[in-house]
């Protein structure tokens, strides 16, 4: 990798105000480096079931992944699922939750 940022995040919400995030309270970004196709792929398979509501994009590698909700166990258990989905892929484990997860 360069020493260029691969994405530059700037997400601003004004005073609560929700209507750019479709009156979703809860936003879910999970990034994932190196990625590739079929990693997409997988990804927004596991997505689908949300709708509109998120999407999965790859550019240069980096696999970036990003959804809206109403209900933050919905959020934690996207994450969960697609983070279990990455992780024998990436390196090779088993998706066993990280213990901190569990607290």
């Amino acid at each position: 990798m360069d020493d260029e940022p691969l994405l530059v995040e700037r997400l601003q919400l004004q005073e609560g105000e929700l209507s750019s995030v479709a009156e979703r309270p809860w936003v879910g970004t999970l990034l994932c480096y190196p990625a590739t196709d079929a990693l997409l792929d997988g990804v927004r398979d596991a997505l689908a079931p949300l709708g509109l509501y998120a999407g999965a994009s790859l550019t240069d590698r980096l696999l970036t992944v990003r959804f809206l909700s109403d209900d933050n166990l919905i959020c934690q258990r996207v994450m969960r699922d697609v983070w279990q989905f990455l992780r024998p892929h990436l390196t090779g484990k088993s998706p066993v939750l990280p213990r901190i997860w569990l607290t």
